[in-house]
């Protein structure tokens, strides 16, 4: 099976690199397709994938057109976000194109569709752009958000020395940055707090830092910690000696390793698609990254 992955990175989420980089990795055959010069006629004509694996918000009418004239090939698409609006246009376009499937990254998984199957691949930490090594901290405390709230302003209140890290655009940060430029800095911070709504705390950044820190805390917006909790519940095992914050952040940078890499969401994505030899390599995959 040939895969193509469209460069759907937003500053959120690298899981279109990350993707065909665990695909590559264990000789599958996989490609991106990064540059957006590059048509969709020609990109896929060249490659001559079985599946395109993209985000239904970068489907461009090329896109559609290349795929209404060649049934030889399938359109999987990443749905997190769509509303019943946006869903209900992605049922219409599988009725000329083929659509296995559909996924979210929403462990809720919060999008339905009557005519669509939607299956859920949550997150994963980018290991691929993570330091292998924790670094020495050099700050005190770094704060990440998409915009200023209630909950920022009172974690900087007391606080002397530290940098306001936004995925977005409130002017009221230091730096505007993303997933790729935060994993190289994850590790200057003695502590991180990541606040916001439900979609950012539970978004790759929280993976990625779990693995990548030294010490996470976590402040959702008002009236989401419920939300927050039963994805943690959903997600990860209760330790089963829980002996203070330490060691519990340790276990979750355990677990994420041990379930919660890009080899474990391509093994998701390769199973939906019935590739069961695929499958077989992600698997040893994971199992040798867990060992590490």
């Amino acid at each position: 099976m040939k895969i193509l992955f469209q460069n759907y990175t937003t500053p959120f989420s690298t899981e279109a690199r990350y993707l065909n980089a665990a695909l590559s990795t264990v000789g599958i055959q996989s490609e991106a397709w990064v540059d957006p010069k590059i048509s969709a006629y020609d990109i896929l004509d060249g490659y001559e994938p079985n599946v395109l694996v993209s985000h239904y918000k970068f489907v461009t009418s090329d896109l559609v057109k290349y795929f209404t004239e060649n049934k030889g090939i399938d359109l999987v698409l990443n749905v997190t976000g769509a509303d019943k609006n946006a869903m209900s246009s992605i049922e219409d376009l599988s009725e000329s194109v083929s659509m296995p499937f559909v996924f979210t990254n929403d462990y809720a998984n919060s999008e339905k569709s009557e005519k669509l199957q939607v299956q859920n691949v949550l997150p994963a930490a980018d290991v691929f752009l993570l330091n292998g090594s924790i670094r020495t901290p050099e700050i005190s405390l770094g704060v990440i958000g998409s915009s200023m709230t209630p909950e920022i302003e009172e974690v900087i209140k007391e606080e002397k020395v530290y940098h306001l890290l936004c995925l977005g655009e409130d002017e009221a940060f230091d730096l505007k940055t993303n997933t790729t430029r935060l994993s190289e800095i994850y590790g200057l911070y003695n502590k991180i707090v990541l606040s916001g709504d439900i979609s950012l705390i539970t978004s790759q950044v929280f993976f990625d830092i779990s693995v990548a820190g030294h010490d996470l805390n976590v402040v959702p917006s008002k009236g989401q910690k419920k939300e927050f909790d039963d994805f943690l519940e959903k997600v990860f095992k209760e330790p089963k000696h829980s002996d203070g914050n330490s060691n519990l952040v340790q276990e979750v940078r355990s677990q994420i390793i041990s379930k919660h890499t890009p080899f474990s969401r391509a093994e998701r994505l390769m199973r939906f698609l019935k590739d069961d030899d695929s499958v077989k390599m992600l698997q040893k995959a994971q199992k040798d990254m867990a060992k590490t």
